[in-house]
């Protein structure tokens, strides 16, 4: 004769097991490392520091005027580069706002975008002799292709080659090593990455026609991306130590020149050289420690010490510069 209260326990029982079974085989997750969780008891001591690009005399004259950057930028050559082998029509492209006006404002919004400058151009009020800085760039070469596939099927391949050059205007001093970079935006790498044409598609056809000019804006806007990152990656934002604590810095360098809540600066210790025309330059840099500023204020920052060179401290009259990991991260929303 069955006994039912044994088996609703022995059901029970099982039941408990298996959920206990199901718990353990469903693990949470684990959480991404934190790039700082080792960093926040003690600063750790390395025996080599970087010294990032971008700290000169020029930069640090900015820190006591409280202001960043301000830049002046030029974009030439969508309409006519002097290589130019591009499938699709001019109207077209106009009536996507491929010119030279319009890409000219894109390339002024993608520089801003950083929000570590002042950007202006052409349309503003503010000239290029007003400016620290000047950037020209111009579309040396456009290139635009259809590559024929397998069983008649045709893509697109879209070359954008952009030549960028910058110089501070108060002396003439180029940005960029030997003058000038040149970046290139491309298209068609992959398979969800370019217009991909049937057999029965015309080239001239109006859709195709529009298809093939969204192609090649997105070269140009990629072309324009890595401009602007080799913009950033030389011109940053300095700032000078005013006060130290034992794992900590104040430092006079906040919003207003540049830096932004969570941004990493490299201390570093400098030596001056006076030149022939009586102004003072950096003869040497020695880098001396790493900070994270958490905070940043209008005009000052305060920063905890994360890394630090062996037997080196920082000291009041010290300066800071954007580190190379902040410099290549996204901007954040404060």
């Amino acid at each position: 004769m069955l006994d039912f209260p044994v088996l609703r326990r022995a059901a029970l029982a099982c039941a408990l097991a298996s959920a206990a079974l199901l718990i353990s085989g469903c693990k949470t997750a684990p959480k991404a490392p934190d790039r700082h969780a080792a960093d926040t008891e003690k600063p750790k001591e390395i025996a080599q520091i970087k010294m990032p690009a971008g700290a000169d005399r020029a930069s640090a004259e900015l820190i006591e005027q409280g202001r960043r950057f301000s830049i002046y930028v030029e974009l030439l050559g969508i309409d006519d580069p002097r290589d130019k082998k591009l499938l699709v029509r001019a109207d077209v492209a106009q009536k996507l706002g491929i010119t030279n006006t319009q890409m000219r404002r894109r390339f002024m919004d993608t520089v801003m975008r950083s929000r570590r400058f002042e950007v202006f151009d052409s349309t503003s009020s503010v000239t290029a002799d007003k400016s620290d800085l000047v950037v020209d760039g111009m579309v040396t070469q456009v290139t635009q292709e259809i590559v024929p596939l397998e069983g008649g099927v045709r893509v697109s391949r879209t070359r954008v080659e952009l030549s960028v050059q910058g110089r501070h205007r108060y002396d003439g001093n180029p940005l960029f090593p030997g003058g000038a970079v040149v970046v290139v935006g491309q298209t068609g790498a992959s398979s969800g990455d370019r217009v991909v044409l049937s057999p029965a598609d015309r080239v001239d056809s109006p859709a195709v026609q529009e298809r093939l000019a969204i192609d090649y804006e997105r070269g140009l806007r990629r072309a324009l991306d890595l401009a602007a990152a080799k913009l950033a990656d030389v011109v940053r934002p300095m700032g000078k130590v005013v006060s130290v604590e034992p794992d900590q810095i104040g430092m006079l360098g906040g919003q207003s020149h540049g830096f932004q809540g969570g941004d990493e600066v490299v201390v570093f210790r400098a030596t001056m050289v006076r030149l022939p025309s009586g102004k003072e330059e950096f003869a040497s840099t020695r880098p001396i420690a790493v900070a994270r500023c958490d905070g940043a204020g209008t005009r000052t920052s305060q920063c905890v010490i994360i890394r630090r060179a062996p037997n080196m401290t920082p000291q009041a009259g010290d300066y800071a510069v954007l580190s190379d990991f902040s410099a290549n991260t996204q901007p954040r929303v404060d």
